[in-house]
């Protein structure tokens, strides 16, 4: 005869033992009474709103996280919500109320694939991280302190009770695997809406327990979020002005051609490579560079996963130093949000005008292009003040790729959106 069920309390209990029992281990480890970290609960979150703010959908959610932490979290939870239905304004109000069986506030780090969206979320008041930060030390490789490799960190050393992860969409499967084996527990979130991950198979914002689909109404009064939301119905976007302040404008194709207009905005997005590629050399002149390598001030992106040197696909870099050395360029960097990168070994072939190496095995060296103008599946996880789309035709493509496409290249703008229509 199978064992009985563990009820609601027995599983709260025996949260609770494993919670007084990983923070044994952490003190043991550390020798300290309290974490500096560790004591920042999520009651020190900003509420813009309150329990009483949320409508019926978000009113499901929260109570479906509650129930999801009383009956002991013990398997992942997926929230889903399209731009400007209240997923932070929902997280802001729930999280902040769970408790432990003790009534201590429940300890939450927010976390993010790239250190952008971490930006992000640390702008809107919360504590966060990126999740290579948050569950993995970097550790030499054979004591040699250039080459290095990430190793899961024991959950003992990680001083939270619930990790939130943002634009869950991009998680490679193999780092969610990683996220599970801590068995610390994890709220999965993210926009259905957006493109499927840049890598790696399943998207896991395909199958939510909770779905916020209702758009606010005060959230439509963002050109951004209106355009957004009527490309993602499948509501034609005619050109002219969107928003109350106009924030959002789609414009005709004679402007795919204005540079002094295009060059305006801090970030570029195209569909095809070969546009890309064309803007990117455009943009360069234009800016006053030149030469096949990059120079200081220029702006790269990382085309390559390398748990060796820690960069990954989509990393974004400023170029602050760099000269040529043994047949690589060697070259420090500083991030979107500031972190600075010293002595990266880069490949030349795609500045010689060739094609990628192909790479079998491990490497102390990176893969960079020009970061000017960029494809929609590079933008994911970022998000820039001003942003300019230039729309091309997508053949081969579903009608609800399409859609999908245009609207994760929308929603990477915060304060100021250009569509260059395709058509005149």
């Amino acid at each position: 005869m199978d064992d009985p069920l563990p009820s609601p309390s027995q599983i709260r209990s025996q949260r609770r033992l494993e919670r007084q029992q990983r923070e044994a281990r952490r003190k043991d480890k550390f020798d300290i009474k309290t974490s500096p970290v560790a004591s920042e609960e999520v009651s020190g979150m900003k509420l813009k709103i309150t329990y009483d703010d949320l409508d019926e959908h978000q009113m499901k959610s929260y109570q479906g996280v509650h129930s999801w932490w009383d009956r002991g979290a013990r398997n992942p939870l997926i929230l889903s919500g399209y731009a400007g239905t209240g997923k932070t304004s929902l997280l802001s109000v729930a999280l902040p109320s769970l408790c432990n069986a003790d009534g201590s506030f429940v300890r939450v780090v927010f976390s993010s694939y790239t250190g952008k969206a971490a930006q992000v979320l640390k702008n809107k008041g919360l504590e966060a991280q990126t999740v290579h930060s948050l569950i993995y030390d970097v550790v030499p490789v054979n004591g040699d302190s250039s080459e290095v490799e990430f190793v899961l960190r024991d959950a003992s050393s990680i001083p939270y009770e619930l990790i939130v992860v943002d634009e869950a969409s991009m998680i490679p499967k193999s780092i969610r695997t990683d996220l599970e084996s801590l068995g610390i527990p994890l709220l999965f979130v993210g926009d259905g809406g957006q493109l499927p991950p840049i890598e790696g198979t399943g998207n896991i914002m395909d199958t939510p327990h909770y779905k916020l689909e209702e758009v606010h109404r005060q959230a439509l009064d963002s050109g951004i979020i209106r355009v957004a939301t009527d490309v993602r119905r499948g509501i034609t976007v005619v050109k002219g002005k969107y928003g109350a302040k106009g924030d959002a404008v789609k414009v005709g194709k004679t402007h795919a051609g204005d540079l002094d207009f295009i060059a305006k905005h801090d970030m570029v997005i195209c569909y095809t490579n070969a546009t890309r590629h064309s803007l990117n050399e455009a943009l360069r002149e234009y800016k006053g560079f030149s030469g096949r390598y990059p120079q200081v001030g220029e702006s790269l992106i990382c085309r390559r996963n390398n748990k060796i040197s820690g960069l990954t696909n989509g990393l974004i870099l400023t170029v602050v130093a760099i000269r040529e050395e043994g047949g690589c360029l060697i070259m420090d960097g500083i991030d979107e949000v500031g972190n600075t990168y010293y002595g990266l070994k880069v490949y030349t072939n795609y500045f010689d005008g060739y094609d990628h190496p192909q790479i079998f095995g491990r490497t102390t060296l990176d893969i960079f292009e020009f970061g000017y103008a960029l494809t929609c599946h590079s933008c994911q996880g970022s998000q820039w003040d001003s942003v300019c789309i230039i729309e091309e035709v997508m053949r081969g493509q579903s009608t609800d790729m399409k859609r999908r496409w245009m609207y994760t290249a929308i929603t990477r703008a915060v304060k100021q959106l250009t569509w260059i229509s395709r058509h005149g």
